[in-house]
């Protein structure tokens, strides 16, 4: 997903055991993650509301689902234990879309906005 780029330029310390090295690559991915995250979940919230290619809340994601219309679909985390949410994401990947589960600023910045967000092939 994310060949051949560059996520952080960190100073280390010489000497490092591998489990060390291990941790910090693991946080600078993390906090690469959770940054990524919510730049999708915000230009998403953007495009909905500007009645592009974007869906929010579960009646409006529901709808486009069913049309065919979802390219990824966003919801927060822990969604294991929310059957409508499960639904929701089963639905979405037997019609191909992508299923992206978001924790943090970007799984409360969705909350605040409907609980679920889709990223739309086309303008509804």
């Amino acid at each position: 997903l994310y060949k051949d780029i560059a996520l952080d330029v960190v100073a280390l310390p010489r000497r490092l055991t591998p489990t060390e090295l291990l941790d910090r690559v693991r946080t600078v991915l993390a906090d690469f993650e959770a940054r990524h995250d919510l730049e999708q979940v915000n230009h998403i919230i953007d495009t909905a509301k500007a009645r592009g290619r974007g869906a929010l809340g579960t009646v409006a994601v529901e709808h486009v689902l069913e049309r065919g219309q979802v390219e990824t679909l966003y919801l927060p985390e822990p969604t294991l234990n929310d059957q409508p949410m499960q639904t929701l994401a089963l639905d979405a990947l037997t019609r191909g879309a992508e299923v992206v589960i978001v924790r943090g600023a970007a799984a409360e910045q969705l909350a605040q906005e409907g609980g679920v967000a889709a990223r739309l092939y086309y303008a509804a």
